[in-house]
């Protein structure tokens, strides 16, 4: 088998490995109808989210080392040329959030919502979510596996970020206006999609993400508590 399919079968396992961990995890639970402490819920949770990276992880083991090598050694270039993108990212979100509010009257997505709603009974857990585990397994899985498995530099751009959007919105789906946010969702996925493409470094993504969750967390907790 050619070493470029044998890689593009693997982001189809990383992929479908991450999905059913995502939404059929709790199927133990449900077939010996129990139901766990929200505590217990919580540590499995976070133990589901890190046993997929290390899953992803053994899959490109001696891939992702070597870019952990190469973006130790050149990180202040990397974040020279890269950091400027997310500054990017929030123009075109705040920008298509604007015109949807315009044409919604709606401020935030229904997502969102759900994060606030979370963070308000769960805060710890769900920083711990959103800003240290998302990024990682996102990137792996949106970015890194996808990229393996598309070979075309402007279909894998395009599918990586609007499918990326499309699972931020798919789950708290509930009126055809629902489907705007897909624009907002979708820009910062493109632009990773690009700048993994141009660098050939997952870390890149990963802490530009990291970054982004991170302020936009905060800026949710500043409004929470305002």
């Amino acid at each position: 088998m050619k070493e470029k399919n044998k890689l593009g079968i693997y982001g189809i396992i990383g992929f479908v490995v991450w999905f059913l961990l995502q939404n059929y995890s709790d199927l133990p639970f449900k077939i010996l109808n129990i139901n766990p402490p929200t505590l217990f819920l919580e540590v499995y949770t976070i133990l589901i989210e890190i046993l997929t990276i290390l899953f992803i992880f053994l899959l490109f083991k001696k891939e992702i080392v070597h870019m952990w090598k190469d973006f130790y050694e050149n990180r202040d270039k990397y974040f020279k040329k890269y950091f400027k993108f997310w500054f990017l990212i929030l123009v075109l979100m705040a920008f298509s959030n604007g015109i949807i509010t315009l044409i919604n009257k709606s401020e935030i997505s229904n997502n969102q919502e759900a994060i606030n709603d979370m963070f308000e009974r769960l805060p710890i857990y769900t920083y711990i979510l959103s800003v240290f585990l998302a990024p990682i397994i996102e990137e792996l899985v949106f970015r890194f596996c996808f990229m393996k498995i598309f070979n075309n530099k402007y279909l894998y751009i395009i599918l990586s970020g609007v499918i990326f959007g499309l699972f931020h919105i798919i789950g708290s789906f509930e009126s055809a206006y629902d489907f705007l946010f897909l624009v907002p969702y979708s820009i910062p996925g493109l632009i990773f999609a690009y700048i993994l493409y141009d660098s050939k470094n997952i870390f890149n993504t990963i802490w530009l993400h990291f970054v982004h969750n991170g302020i936009s967390m905060l800026a949710s907790i500043i409004l929470l508590l305002a």
